[in-house]
């Protein structure tokens, strides 16, 4: 099976919907609106007003009913990017139709696929929710489509085709289990504060594998947090001399004393805004009043994707934000991959150069690691003068940017992967420090 895709990390993209809208910062130069906006004018029905007359999104979505079975007709195993173009959890997106995705997911266990999104919140909520009626692993197993012989694919023990009343086709097939272990969840992190926003809530989501891509990072990241394998320990409290059967996190007492009925309630409310999980008493095995259950695994991120902006108006990484990233995944046991460095690469003044004229035209840039610029102190010195930290970074193209780090590629991925070796210096890429 060729590679077909130019993204470092996957084999095939697949966009059963096209469209989308901007919601953060690394959202800034998106290059699916740019390919968007291409796309449009070639008449693709897919992406048919989904560009506005300013050419930025126009926030319709289009649901992609003939790109939907696509992985269907694959018959071997590949690497799936699910919605290159667009976010599967844009809020136009219908729960109903969500399902009939994660369902050809479920039908396409040779393959793996790499569902990433901005809106990690909405993906938690459609996670937890069902129609009322049934769970959502119940919904995603009822919007199953037909199979490529125009069979109505069921899930159920009963395997393979048969024909049902009035001559009707169906083919039977296993369930794969729940979360699906094909079906690896992601969300983009560009700086701190979109990662302490967006993480929670992906580590809230039932995933066989939970990973981040840090693409374009713009500032320092710090997820340590994230990556350790920690345990959370469920107590039960009292309230009004009676025990309850819901636990807070870590909460018995309060003060060394017994929690009225309204501390315990307004404990409740905060740790309940905060995001912490509440779990019956009985759910807790070996559970004791006194010392509370054994601990529960705490779910973490597993795959680490880091990489600069490509494009005109890329913005520069600076070196030292993807290798703090590395080192933390490292320490972790967590796969790293790095994607590139993207239009902007490590600059290293030519002696007797004109790095004045090449920071002055826009070809160089100083950054710092806090992301100011030092483009001011520059000029004010005469080019004599940075803040200590700073990094001169080069505009010279994504492919000439390549994607060593510190002498190395890191290709690491969950289930095994080239790399895994800790490589701290270099001076290939570690030259050009202001």
């Amino acid at each position: 099976m060729g590679k077909k895709s130019a993204i470092e990390w996957t084999d095939e993209t697949w966009n059963p919907l096209g469209g989308c809208s901007k919601i953060s910062p690394g959202c800034k130069n998106c290059y699916a609106e740019k390919m968007a906006a291409r796309l449009q004018a070639m008449g693709l029905p897919l992406y048919e007003g989904v560009i506005g007359a300013d050419g930025h999104w126009s926030g319709r979505i289009n649901l992609g009913d003939q790109e939907l079975m696509k992985p269907l007709w694959w018959r071997k195993g590949r690497r799936v990017f699910v919605n290159s173009m667009s976010d599967l959890f844009h809020e136009g997106v219908p729960f109903e139709f969500i399902d009939q995705v994660f369902a050809v997911m479920a039908l396409c266990p040779q393959h793996t696929f790499q569902v990433l999104t901005k809106r990690p919140e909405r993906m938690a909520e459609y996670l937890r929710s069902g129609d009322g009626v049934a769970s959502r692993e119940e919904c995603i197993a009822m919007s199953s489509p037909q199979d490529l012989n125009g069979r109505q694919v069921l899930f159920g023990k009963r395997k393979g085709p048969f024909d049902g009343p009035a001559n009707e086709k169906y083919d039977v097939r296993p369930w794969p289990g729940w979360p699906l272990p094909n079906v690896w969840l992601g969300t983009s992190v560009e700086n701190q504060a979109v990662a302490d926003e967006r993480i929670p809530a992906l580590l809230g989501c039932p995933a066989a594998v939970r990973f981040l891509s840090c693409e374009p990072l713009l500032g320092a990241v710090d997820i340590r947090q994230y990556l350790q394998k920690t345990t959370r320990t469920h107590f039960s409290i009292c309230v009004d001399g009676a025990l309850r059967n819901k636990s807070f996190d870590g909460f018995t007492h309060d003060g060394g004393r017994w929690m009225t009925r309204e501390e315990a309630k307004a404990e409740l409310l905060r740790l309940q805004a905060e995001g912490v999980q509440l779990l019956p008493m009985g759910a807790c095995e070996g559970f004791s009043s006194e010392t509370g259950c054994p601990g529960h695994p705490q779910p973490r991120i597993d795959w680490v994707i880091c990489g600069g902006e490509s494009g005109k108006d890329a913005r520069p990484m600076h070196p030292d934000w993807a290798r703090d990233l590395r080192e933390q995944c490292v320490d972790a046991g967590t796969k790293f991959f790095f994607k590139q460095w993207g239009e902007w690469a490590p600059h290293r003044p030519v002696p007797g150069g004109n790095l004045g004229g090449d920071v002055r035209s826009g070809r160089v840039r100083i950054v710092h690691p806090t992301g100011e610029s030092d483009l001011e102190i520059f000029d004010r010195t005469g080019g004599r003068n940075t803040i200590p930290g700073s990094q001169y970074m080069g505009k010279v193209g994504k492919k000439a940017s390549g994607r060593v780090l510190d002498g190395r590629t890191w290709d690491e991925m969950p289930g095994g992967g080239v790399g895994g070796g800790r490589t701290r210096t270099c001076t290939d890429d570690r030259g050009g420090v202001a």
